[in-house]
């Protein structure tokens, strides 16, 4: 039985989607990296949002707002597969680096947790 080694160089990449099309991104990106296998590579998605409580006539109510519309945030190894993988995916593409290959994101786009 073999057992998943934790990437050392595993970081947080911010990927542009089309605004409102974010949780169906990501459920496809969970997909694509489960069917191929690389869940090592490709540890989590998170599309960044939060509750907050809304009052409509009198009644409160629990609505989930997104921190930053058209973005999720993808931890993951920068290698030629994974790259491809998430590249390759339906709505959405990397916010531009220096290079051929996305920057990824300094400190402050990190997500707690």
């Amino acid at each position: 039985m073999t057992t998943m080694q934790p990437y050392a160089d595993l970081r947080w990449y911010i990927v542009h989607t089309y605004t409102g099309q974010e949780d169906m991104v990501k459920r496809n990106l969970d997909l694509r990296r489960h069917s191929f296998g690389m869940i090592d590579r490709i540890t989590r998605v998170e599309v960044p949002s939060e509750d907050e409580i809304i009052r409509n006539k009198g009644e409160r109510t629990a609505q989930r707002r997104k921190l930053f519309p058209g973005y999720i945030l993808v931890q993951m190894v920068m290698d030629d597969e994974a790259w491809f993988l998430v590249r390759n995916s339906n709505r959405l593409h990397f916010r531009r680096g220096r290079g051929r290959r996305p920057s990824p994101a300094g400190a402050a786009g990190r997500p707690r947790g």
